[in-house]
């Protein structure tokens, strides 16, 4: 065979079949944009007014407009509009899309901004977008997105005092991988620094990051994912301006985390969120580690989607939306039927741990709850929904401290006098400058630290200033 012939019918074969693979493939990221935007109308905070898709072979432009906001509430004298905003998308088409790379596709995204805002913008950032989105796509379906912002330093007048106030903010960028149709992604980025100060005072906040790894639970439920998430921040500083008559303490917040875990389990998702930061300075007292960390156990997955999506129609639909602002058990009627099967399956709410450290010592507390065994017909027994209830906490605080936060000297004498009295009844003890107690409401029935609680003891404490040394006594034989 003719060698030259050859090459030549392998060149036009090439040739024809480019246009054709890159039309196919610019209509799977036509169909892939429609899937994505579809699943936003589950979600009534962010949707799509107008969209906008001019599809050619080898490119496509995209132009959306979204909506921000909760729905108009039909009552309102004067309601207010939805926030509004439009994204042009150029995207060119695989298999070479703009002969820089390998892939189905590639997006760049943009604000589309008036004339006026443009020109204003550009007066901080130049010729440079406020913020752009660059996605690839994937032959399978899966791509990376990233999203990214400029650093930048501004003024600010205040046409009020004649002052202005310094603007920094060192950039951003957040990195999404995902598989085909959202069932899957990754994410993780950062923003190095953002620094605001005026007259009154001077934030910096510094090292924000950001990660997570979320799986979607039901193929039917787009918002619902299981998976970890994680925000932390290396430094927050809060200094105030310098004000002789009214001196402020710096505020100084380091390594401060927010974890989130929601793994599946079965049927069930239990879900646990995590803050805490290292050091928290105000001024020189360092009430650092710090930690608050909550909660939710053995929710049934099926039925939490279920309640969430008619939460979304309750917001999602300006009647109910103005209903349920005017009278809130008209949406908890919508709502009651996943709620109390939610309920019914056991679920466990725990606050495991807030504690923070004192000159005097740590303190720390932590509770929990949990209903067991409810039945449908249960819920409207008052009674039965009691004896159903398990819920205990513990909690321990240097005694020290409590006498810090009295305010005057003869608020601490009556408080150590009421301390003597619960102590005395047996609802606290003390080990090392620490005061101890524990709750517990099991089968009907409240105990604290070990002893059945009696109200009446306990409010009897209000008079303790009238005749400290006999309510003493009283309270202890009625103890015996």
């Amino acid at each position: 065979m003719n060698k030259p012939l050859t090459f030549g019918a392998l060149v036009a074969a090439v040739a024809l079949a480019y246009p054709a693979t890159a039309w196919y493939l610019g209509g799977r990221i036509e169909s892939a944009h429609a899937e994505q935007y579809a699943q936003l109308a589950a979600t009534p905070y962010l949707r799509v007014a107008e969209r906008n898709y001019e599809r050619g072979i080898f490119s496509a432009t995209e132009t959306v407009t979204f909506e921000i906001g909760a729905p108009l509430q039909a009552d309102a004298d004067e309601p207010q509009q939805p926030l509004r905003f439009t994204v042009r998308t150029d995207i060119k088409h695989g298999p070479l899309p703009g002969f820089t790379t390998v892939a189905a596709g590639v997006a760049d995204s943009q604000l589309v901004l008036d004339e006026s805002t443009r020109q204003e913008i550009a007066k901080v950032l130049g010729d440079k977008p406020p913020v752009t989105l660059h996605n690839v796509y994937n032959f399978n379906g899966s791509g990376r997105s990233t999203l990214s912002s400029p650093a930048f330093a501004t003024t600010i007048p205040n046409a009020e005092t004649g002052e202005t106030a310094r603007l920094a903010w060192d950039g951003l960028e957040l990195v999404v991988d995902f598989a085909a149709g959202m069932k899957h992604y990754t994410m993780r980025g950062g923003a190095p620094k953002l620094e605001v100060e005026d007259a009154d005072v001077h934030l910096v906040l510094s090292g924000l990051t950001l990660e997570g790894d979320q799986q979607r639970l039901f193929d039917d439920d787009t918002l619902l994912y299981t998976g970890t998430q994680k925000f932390a921040v290396a430094e927050l500083r809060v200094t105030p301006g310098k004000n002789p008559s009214d001196p402020k303490p710096v505020v100084l917040a380091q390594r401060i985390t927010y974890d989130i875990d929601a793994p599946a389990n079965g049927d069930f998702i239990d879900i646990a969120a995590r803050i805490g930061a290292e050091v928290i300075k105000v001024g020189e007292q360092d009430y650092g580690p710090a930690h608050y960390d909550l909660s939710l156990k053995h929710l049934h997955a099926r039925t939490l989607s279920k309640l969430y999506k008619e939460m979304m129609k309750v917001y999602g639909d300006p009647t109910l939306a103005a209903a349920a602002g005017g009278n809130p058990t008209a949406a908890f009627a919508t709502l009651s039927t996943p709620a109390l099967e939610l309920l019914s399956h056991a679920p466990e709410i725990s606050l495991d741990r807030i504690s923070f450290s004192s000159p005097h010592g740590e303190a720390r507390v932590a509770a929990r709850i949990k209903l067991a065994g409810i039945q449908p017909e249960e819920f409207s027994n008052v009674m039965a929904l009691i004896g159903k209830i398990d819920a205990s906490g513990e909690a321990v605080v240097p005694v020290a401290l409590l006498l810090q936060w009295q305010d005057t000297p003869s608020e601490a004498e009556r408080f150590n006098r009421q301390l003597a009295a619960v102590a005395a009844q047996g609802y606290v003890s003390q080990e090392g400058g620490l005061l101890k107690s524990s709750v517990a409401f099991r089968q009907g029935q409240l105990s604290v630290n070990g002893k059945p609680f009696n109200p009446m003891a306990m409010g009897a404490l209000g008079g303790m200033d009238h005749d400290d040394e006999a309510m003493l006594e009283d309270l202890e034989a009625d103890e015996e």
